[in-house]
């Protein structure tokens, strides 16, 4: 699975090589999957941290001033959460996704960006008697804010709101929540 993931990213890397605007770069954050509870128990996960790495490229320019752009991020983070029988429970998400967004505002030096995206969750947790490894499909909608650091660095912060859930034995675990990650872009082309 990692290899495909790997051959995934570099495709699209490829691929967005032939766009006006062509960036990759790492980011960390906290994440915050705990908005719901489970159907059965009740259960709610609570925060964790992470990171990403993603490939990102102009796709279309609507204006002189208005390019969407599209991007294609691996993220790793983990939380943990109580369920009967088990007790206290780590589990490990990789999301691989795609985000289409575009410059919404801008002020002062700063860029507002608002989008959204769909990925392939995996979610993965052992413990005792428990074994779970899931893949589910999630949407996301994000907003975000760039600093240009000069012609080839941005630094960024996105705040993203994700909506799924998997089933564990009887129950549902809701993984409605949200992110906030920031990170530094280096740009390969202009």
């Amino acid at each position: 699975m990692k290899k495909v993931r790997i051959i995934i990213i570099i495709h699209l890397i490829a691929v967005g090589i032939g766009y006006a605007q062509v960036g990759i770069g790492a980011g960390g954050g906290l994440f915050y999957p705990g908005l719901s509870e489970s159907n059965a128990y009740g259960s709610r996960f609570g925060s964790g941290a992470g990171y990403e790495f993603f490939a990102r490229h102009q796709i279309l320019t609507l204006s002189s001033k208005l390019n969407l752009h599209a991007k294609y991020s691996y993220q790793f983070y983990f939380s943990d959460i109580d369920l009967p029988f088990t007790q206290r429970t780590r589990f490990t998400f990789n999301y691989l996704n795609i985000a289409v967004f575009l410059p919404a505002l801008k002020w002062k030096s700063l860029q507002i960006t608002t989008g959204g995206g769909i990925g392939l969750l995996t979610v993965n947790a052992s413990k005792d008697f428990l074994s779970v490894t899931e893949t589910v499909l999630v949407p996301h909608l994000q907003i975000g804010v760039e600093k240009s650091l000069g012609d080839f660095f941005n630094m960024y912060a996105d705040f993203h709101l994700q909506f799924g859930s998997f089933p564990v034995r009887t129950d549902i675990l809701a993984i409605h929540g949200i992110k906030l990650l920031v990170g530094l872009t280096m740009f390969l082309a202009e």
